[in-house]
């Protein structure tokens, strides 16, 4: 086993002994022996599920790289959201769950491969009329693209915005700082929907509504 994986594993098993509502949801997510998408949930840990519980509201406006359980979250609660999606297996099973409700005119695909040119998939968010900025980024598409979304992404935010960038404990987004300089971090840290592992998503804001 890789030591970063028993690290995970070990944070996780405390995790769930000290916080026993994610505990009680884990057991539940394993008795319904639902898919994670079935759901309706971003696979992302539980305190991040409550911090989007609590800001997203109807009408919101919200982009993401990687869709599923979070598109679902995000239509449930009235937002409008575009996602990007680079897997064609995946992107019409995703379709076909969400025509199969009665939000889909509040969606829209954009099917981007990113091989073998990456570009138009990080830069989607460019092409897109955004009206006057988004009100929610989230970065949960293909891992090695998530810096340079985040680069095109920061332009789009609303002044109050918020970007989420999942798995950012990952050494590889420790850049993650210097691209959103000016911005106020906010760790969420804890265990997923179906998974009894320790992982982190951060969401970053400004305290008065302006980015330095």
């Amino acid at each position: 086993m890789h030591p970063n994986r028993a690290v995970r594993i070990l944070g996780g098993a405390t995790h769930l002994l000290t916080h026993p509502q994610d505990l009680v949801a884990l057991v539940g997510d394993v008795r319904s022996r639902e898919e994670p998408m079935a759901r309706r949930l971003p696979w992302i840990p539980r305190s991040a599920i409550r911090f989007l519980d609590r800001h997203v509201k109807p009408g919101m406006r919200i982009f993401e790289w990687g869709g599923g359980g979070s598109t679902l979250f995000f239509l449930d609660r009235g937002a409008i959201v575009h996602t990007v999606e680079d897997h064609p297996a995946w992107s019409a099973k995703l379709k076909e769950t969400i025509e199969a409700t009665p939000h889909s005119d509040r969606w829209t695909l954009h099917q981007i491969p990113v091989e073998p040119d990456e570009s138009e998939y990080v830069t989607a968010i460019n092409r897109v009329d955004d009206e006057g900025g988004w009100d929610l980024v989230f970065i949960d598409g293909v891992c090695d693209t998530r810096l340079d979304c985040m680069r095109n992404a920061r332009p789009h935010l609303k002044p109050d915005g918020v970007l989420l960038l999942d798995d950012a404990w990952r050494p590889r987004y420790a850049a993650s700082d210097d691209i959103m300089k000016g911005y106020r971090r906010s760790i969420h840290k804890g265990t997923r929907p179906f998974r009894p592992f320790m992982s982190r998503t951060d969401s970053f804001s400004a305290a008065n509504g302006s980015h330095a």
